[in-house]
């Protein structure tokens, strides 16, 4: 059984997540793994994150980017990494 690794979430990743509605989280977390399967970007890159996002037309993603600084990235790519872990993990447990 694999098991998921468990990171404690610095504060402000937890004040950013409280402030976002759960199906605007769900969304943005979509949205990202969009951008990241492209391969096109480095995730690091916020700017060009947002640029390509524009370009796929997830323009909520690429909205909310605008709104945020580099500290709150951070912390959404983070919460982005969790949240992958777990959807794979989800994923794993039914095939």
């Amino acid at each position: 059984m694999t098991r998921v690794r468990q990171v404690a979430l610095p504060q402000y990743v937890i004040i950013l997540l409280h402030r976002m509605d759960i199906g605007l989280q769900e969304q943005i977390f979509q949205e990202l793994e969009k951008v990241r399967d492209t391969g096109v970007v480095n995730m690091a890159d916020k700017s060009g994150v947002q640029y390509i996002a524009y370009e796929l037309g997830v323009d909520t993603l690429a909205i909310f980017l605008g709104q945020i600084g580099v500290k709150e990235y951070a912390a959404l790519l983070l919460a982005f990494g969790e949240w992958t872990e777990k959807i794979q993990g989800n994923t794993m447990k039914t095939t």
